[in-house]
């Protein structure tokens, strides 16, 4: 008798690699939207727990934008407990699209990654939650690289979602994708050799009636459907994994230069109460690389809006640190900074209410 699919088998084996490092019995959360990568990511999980007997949860999050989502969701929870999966769902209300500063791609997304922590907290315990396993592929990597470089981030941006990690937007919550090195045709195909029923959103088509701010399709649906097919035409096909490529060399890139930088706070913050003091001198020796790791993680540990700071941030604190002139400060997300007696201080700003940045 012929063995399943090659791609079956990889996905099979990818999952079993993810839980050979959790403990034998644990508990494991699924994000299953109904699509080909997350159901994939279902039906090679439940075949794959079995020899550490690993319990597996799925959460299917409503997001309530589509009259047809509610009886997506129940009909994807159902195929979910056909594989062995204990499949629940969740409804949740966004806010309306004028209230969302995040555009209704991020708001939808962080709504989501909100449900699943909180599933997790309940599956394990509060100090510690289920791990969220996340279907993420090749071609979802391809896209955030080329957001990120088109938003002029840096290298940290570029590098792409990691493999294992915190969930984004909770810390607490431990987080995998071990999928990120198939690509959604590869998930399409695993779906189809299984008879999985998925569906597609038609939220990430660009005819979708989800449109950003300015009336054009959603930044994720045009680099999908137009910017990465026009380069695979232009550079041949294998676009998606190289873009892969780069990212693992960025993340591997940004693991050394942020343990560098690790280094380096611990060197120059001096002690304080309700404040980060940074010793510019101290640190103006290192390269701005590692200067800019360092104030970035001053400004998170008094309490800065990490998610607001942009590349203008970084770089008038960095001058503050190397132009040697004393009496200056700036306003950031969250966070006053002023330079005295050559010490860089970073205070949480508790009266600011509307975000903007004041230099002055």
């Amino acid at each position: 008798m012929a063995g399943p699919h090659p791609l079956v088998s990889q996905a099979r084996h990818a999952l079993a690699r993810s839980f050979s490092s959790l403990p034998v019995g644990s508990t494991v959360l699924l994000a299953v939207s109904g699509g080909a990568d997350s159901m994939s990511l279902a039906a090679s999980a439940v075949f794959s727990a079995r020899d550490r007997a690993i319990q597996v949860h799925s959460l299917t999050v409503d997001h309530s934008i589509r009259p047809e989502s509610g009886e997506e969701a129940r009909r994807v929870a159902e195929n979910l407990r056909k594989l062995g999966c204990r499949a629940h769902t969740e409804k949740i209300s966004l806010p309306s699209r004028a209230d969302s500063a995040a555009g209704p791609e991020g708001e939808a997304r962080n709504y989501r990654y909100l449900a699943l922590a909180r599933w997790a907290r309940k599956l394990g315990t509060p100090r510690s939650p289920a791990t969220v396993f996340l279907g993420h592929n090749a071609n979802d990597q391809a896209e955030t690289v080329l957001l990120g470089l088109g938003r002029g981030s840096g290298a940290r941006s570029i590098a792409g979602m990691r493999e294992r990690g915190p969930l984004p937007v909770c810390e607490d919550v431990p987080m995998c994708r071990p999928l990120l090195g198939f690509s959604a045709a590869d998930l399409r195909t695993v779906c189809e050799c299984l008879r999985l029923e998925f569906f597609d959103d038609p939220t990430n088509e660009l005819e979708s009636e989800w449109k950003t701010a300015a009336g054009k399709p959603l930044r994720r649906a045009s680099v999908r459907h137009r910017v990465i097919p026009l380069l695979e035409e232009i550079l041949d096909a294998g676009v998606v994994a190289a873009l892969g490529r780069t990212a693992k060399m960025l993340r591997d890139d940004d693991d050394a230069l942020s343990l560098i930088a690790a280094e380096a706070y611990a060197e120059v913050t001096l002690p304080a109460a309700d404040a980060q003091v940074l010793d510019c001198a101290k640190l103006a020796k290192y390269p701005r690389a590692v200067r800019t790791r360092v104030i970035r993680s001053a400004i998170l540990a008094c309490g800065g809006r990490g998610g607001e700071l942009v590349y203008w941030h970084l770089s008038e604190l960095d001058r503050l640190v190397t132009d040697h002139v004393n009496k200056r400060g700036i306003d950031l997300p969250g966070v006053k900074a002023r330079r005295e007696n050559n010490l860089l201080e970073l205070r949480r700003n508790s009266g600011e209410t509307d975000g903007t940045e004041r230099h002055r």
